[in-house]
């Protein structure tokens, strides 16, 4: 018969054993299965929250990051699972988000946890069992620290707090065990989310791979109809591209991943929220949320100057013999929206590809070698 000290040692949830391991492997599963980024994270925060119950009791799991600075922790907000089940894919959420808290980054503990990439459970680390305490002075409350790395960014920190005044010891084995299975997980949520980026994106330019932005955009076009918002289309092409680049596909390589990064980070700079689709070789496609055709094309104007300041400073482009790289760009708004967001994009391709000179809204060119610096956007009508 055990003792009550050995049953103080046991799992909290160990009579539950079974019902814990069935839970974690249809987790895993359903990682494996969804496409919905959030309801993956999700599954992952089970999975921590059912881990430290089984070896700590209740505990109250928290999520967060630190800055650039690492002077402060920025808490990463999953919504919770019921305002997410079965919902339709919207642009505007019904309720908005919550807030991130900001804290200090001045716990001993969390720092020294993300510096050497250990499990810290707040105690004695020579010790046979792990008994909970907590400093004072530190700005979290945090009785285990569990730092998960990823091949880019910064770490994500799993924070637990126990719920209730009692506390609770447990084997140190048994904690090891937990945290290895919380990072097991966690490798698996990476691999996966890795997987289905490339899957919808461009890995050179970063954009949304055609298929992807249709069905995404159509969505938002969707959304933004239904609540009678403005939205605005605007496709962008490189004139001579497959001409210019024949045979030299490693130029051309280069060449899609400098535009196509440039373009995203110049509109990003403007607009909290768009899409950005490569279309073609050659051809981009950008949604913009509460633009009309006017406000896009003034935004555009200004994202194409800073991608032509940005191309003309790049070491790739000052070693190519590049006279010029000129594009053309057309746009429109909700205002010709039928329902379908394919046939606006089709009559945005007659304009630009129907060879008259008058299709066409705007040219965009880039001078390089001698006359690097000097850019042109000019109507074509």
């Amino acid at each position: 018969m055990k003792t009550d000290k050995q049953n103080n040692y046991d799992f909290p949830g160990q009579a539950e054993a079974p019902d814990y391991l069935r839970g974690v492997l249809e987790e895993l599963a359903l990682l494996h299965e969804t496409d919905d980024l959030l309801e993956r994270y999700q599954s992952f925060i089970r999975v921590v929250e059912k881990s430290l119950f089984y070896v700590l009791g209740p505990c109250n799991v928290t999520l967060w990051s630190p800055d650039s600075d690492n002077n402060n922790l920025i808490e990463c907000v999953i919504m919770p699972q019921n305002q997410t089940k079965k919902r339709t894919k919207s642009l505007s959420r019904s309720v908005p988000p919550r807030k991130p808290c900001v804290l200090p980054l001045d716990s001993v503990v969390v720092r020294e946890s993300l510096d050497s990439g250990r499990a810290y459970w707040i105690g004695s680390n020579n010790s046979e069992v792990f008994l909970a305490g907590r400093s004072p002075q530190d700005g979290l409350r945090t009785d285990v620290c569990i730092p998960l790395y990823r091949d880019y960014g910064k770490p994500l920190l799993v924070n637990a707090e126990r719920a209730g005044g009692s506390e609770t010891l447990c084997k140190k084995e048994n904690f090891k065990s937990a945290v290895q299975l919380i990072e097991f997980f966690w490798k698996q949520l990476q691999a996966t989310n890795q997987r289905q980026w490339l899957a919808e994106h461009d890995e050179n330019t970063q954009a949304l791979r055609a298929e992807t932005f249709l069905e995404k955009s159509q969505s938002w076009a969707d959304d933004l109809f239904r609540q009678d918002e403005l939205f605005s289309l605007t496709v962008i092409t490189v004139r001579g591209f497959r001409r210019t680049f024949a045979g030299n596909s490693q130029n051309w390589r280069s060449l899609c991943r400098q535009l196509g990064r440039c373009l995203r980070q110049c509109i990003a700079r403007r607009q909290d929220s768009f899409l950005l689709g490569k279309m073609s070789d050659d051809v981009f496609a950008v949604l913009l949320p509460g633009k009309d055709k006017f406000l896009a094309e003034t935004l555009m104007k200004a994202a194409l100057e800073d991608v032509g300041r940005e191309m003309t400073a790049n070491l790739f482009m000052a070693e190519k013999d590049y006279v010029a790289l000129e594009s053309f760009w057309t746009t429109t708004d909700s205002r010709q929206y039928c329902g379908a967001i394919e046939k606006l994009l089709n009559d945005i391709y007659r304009r630009l590809f129907i060879g008259q000179e008058d299709s066409v809204d705007r040219v965009y060119k880039i001078m390089f070698g001698e006359q690097a610096g000097e850019r042109i956007s000019a109507s074509c009508r």
